[in-house]
């Protein structure tokens, strides 16, 4: 396999250039020869940790109902054959739960290649439930300003013993609105639901897959409490997914429905993950929630995630073959679309793969209407199957392969620096960039600023409702995750105080540096190498410190009791005195003193400075 290959040999120059930067930092050369010598160790070091990865877990990320579960289920055929046939409902036939709207009630883990196949469930504990539940009884009688999704609904009805098709009327006829909760609760007995593992110990573990995962995510188990995620494994003597080795797991995400992700962030984040990003094909590439946290993470001066992240067009109806001005020709439209959609992302800024601008549709070799399958071609389905795994091995071998030739270049500008001769001029131009830097690291530190104020602003634009939402579960809600929104203005107000900066910085370096060869065309590569990875390093440090330091000192009962009270009591602006409540809180904590601290230091220049210190 030539992905295998290809790392084999990536970590074989990262061991090259290791032992050779070792041979430099002992030798006699001029300490910035070491300096130059070590930076690009460190970078080999950071391909080294990356390349050595074998397994990665897929992310399936969209907007609700967009056909992620259907995707998932077709391209890793997890299909039940016995119902892959006409006149059969297409939801019959994939494990995970389709349909035209939300289907997914939480976040959903696939493990391949288990030891048995099992469902396990991360059950919400009941104090949170208790407030799920409040809501949806205030929804039921009329009170609207609930946030409350249509799956929580659904399953609070199915666990309660009501018929989805009664209406809230009738439901508030039959039980009473003064005792509404009350028994629905008793109803419920949510305390005594603690059946978390299913295992299967049958015959046909495909029919029972489907139909355990449809009862826990609709609420009709008895014994089931509500999931806030669900783990599947997929057991290899059962079933026949024929997915990848190099594949550790499947994750369907939470669809996205407004407000800040840093979940999804944290996943695109991680080394060893794949992202799709899955959209419409008409918008394709402009969506504004998928480009808000793609413009979050996918920085210019960060060379690695963009790599792993995938924007995925699903296709239904042949839409690529009806773009206008190119009907019927399927790769003019395919052209069209990715050329639109590089523009948008390009205007947002976001730093995008070229390669990983796919199209693909989820039910090729399955022809249905109204959700009945009429004809299904099984080597179609089998190729689409095959041609999908493949192309997540071609991402990640395309990934490699520039590894590959980075390592190279690496490599040899190592041999070039072991011959390399220091010439004073050379000396002179990085002293003289070094006062630049030392200069604006002076201004910057006069800059006085409250990182508090832009949280502010933050929270009070969004919708009150939603706010609600958040308030009720300490902050994290449907729709906003209030320790989100601090994440976003960390990375806004880190731009904000650097970004030009660093231009001014690289701008320094291109005018110090002119018409230069040899050694000082290395130098010049590395340091400028240099700036781009220390401004992403402190980028993505306080955007992480931030969200570990709201939520660590926030997170809690405490600091959310007297804002839960708030609702419709007549005596003000809600989401103004809800701010008001949450800036009390982080300045009792003293997250304000810590947050302006960091904020306060220009580390990322002092980097630069101490870098450029030969």
């Amino acid at each position: 396999m030539k992905t295998m290959e290809t790392r084999e040999e990536i970590l074989r120059y990262c061991d090259t250039i290791a032992k050779k930067n070792e041979e430099i930092q002992t030798s006699n050369v001029h300490v910035l020869i070491k300096r130059l010598a070590q930076a690009t160790a460190e970078r080999a070091d950071r391909i080294r940790e990356i390349s050595k990865i074998e397994k990665y877990k897929l992310y399936f990320n969209g907007k609700v109902g967009i056909g992620k579960s259907t995707l998932i289920s077709v391209m890793l055929n997890l299909i039940n054959d016995k119902k892959l046939e006409a006149g059969k409902s297409i939801n019959e036939a994939l494990l995970l739960k389709v349909g035209t709207g939300r289907t997914t009630l939480c976040e959903t883990q696939i493990i391949p290649n288990a030891d048995k196949t099992e469902i396990i469930i991360d059950k919400i504990d009941k104090d949170t439930f208790d407030k799920i539940l409040s809501d949806f009884c205030r929804s039921i009688e009329g009170r609207n300003e609930i946030e409350l999704s249509e799956e929580q609904s659904t399953f609070i009805k199915n666990m309660a013993k009501i018929e989805l098709s009664k209406s809230n009327d009738e439901i508030l006829e039959e039980i009473g609105i003064d005792r509404l909760e009350e028994v629905l609760a008793e109803r419920i007995n949510y305390e005594n639901r603690n059946k978390i593992t299913f295992t299967f110990d049958g015959n046909d573990s495909v029919e029972w897959l489907k139909k355990n995962l449809a009862d826990i995510n609709d609420g009709k188990n008895e014994d089931t409490p509500m999931p806030s995620s669900i783990i599947i494994k997929l057991g290899k003597d059962y079933m026949k997914v024929n997915i990848p080795d190099f594949i550790e797991s499947i994750v369907d995400t939470r669809g996205l429905d407004g407000g800040e992700r840093p979940d999804i962030q944290s996943y695109i984040n991680a080394d060893d993950s794949i992202s799709f990003m899955c959209d419409e094909i008409n918008g394709y590439g402009g969506n504004v929630e998928i480009n808000s946290i793609l413009k979050q993470t996918l920085i210019e001066e960060d060379k690695d995630k963009k790599l792993r992240v995938v924007l995925l067009g699903l296709e239904k109806d042949e839409e690529l073959e009806n773009i206008t001005n190119f009907e019927g020709n399927r790769k003019e439209g395919e052209k069209k679309k990715k050329a639109e959609a590089e523009a948008k992302l390009k205007k947002e800024k976001i730093e995008f793969e070229k390669k990983n601008l796919q199209f693909i549709s989820s039910l090729s070799g399955i022809e249905f209407r109204k959700h009945k399958i009429e004809s299904v071609d099984t080597e179609k389905l089998k190729a689409t199957h095959t041609d999908f795994m493949g192309w997540i091995e071609e991402i990640i071998n395309n990934m490699l392969q520039k590894y590959l030739g980075e390592i190279l270049e690496k490599r040899k500008l190592l041999n070039e620096l072991e011959t390399g001769d220091v010439m004073e001029s050379t000396m002179h131009k990085i002293y003289s960039l070094r006062e630049e830097v030392k200069r604006i690291i002076t201004e910057a530190e006069g800059e006085i600023r409250d990182i508090v104020n832009r949280f502010k602003m933050s929270v009070e634009a969004e919708n009150h409702c939603a706010i609600r939402g958040a308030v009720n579960h300490c902050g994290i809600g449907t729709s906003v995750n209030i320790y989100g929104n601090f994440q976003f203005c960390a990375g806004e107000e880190f731009k904000e105080r650097n970004e030009n900066r660093k231009v001014e910085v690289l701008t320094y370096i291109k005018s110090y540096f002119k018409n230069c060869d040899g050694l000082e065309q290395i130098c010049v590569d590395t340091i400028i190498e240099k700036v781009n990875e220390l401004y992403g390093i402190y980028y993505n440090g306080l955007r992480e410190f931030t969200y570990q330091e709201t939520i660590d000192k926030l997170y809690n009962g405490d600091s959310w009791r007297k804002p839960q009270m708030y609702w419709g009591d007549g005596r003000g602006s809600y989401v103004a005195r809800v701010w008001n409540d949450i800036e009390d809180e982080i300045r009792y904590h003293k997250v304000d003193e810590v947050l302006n601290k960091k904020y306060g230091k220009v580390e990322f220049l002092k980097k630069i400075a101490d870098f450029l210190n030969v």
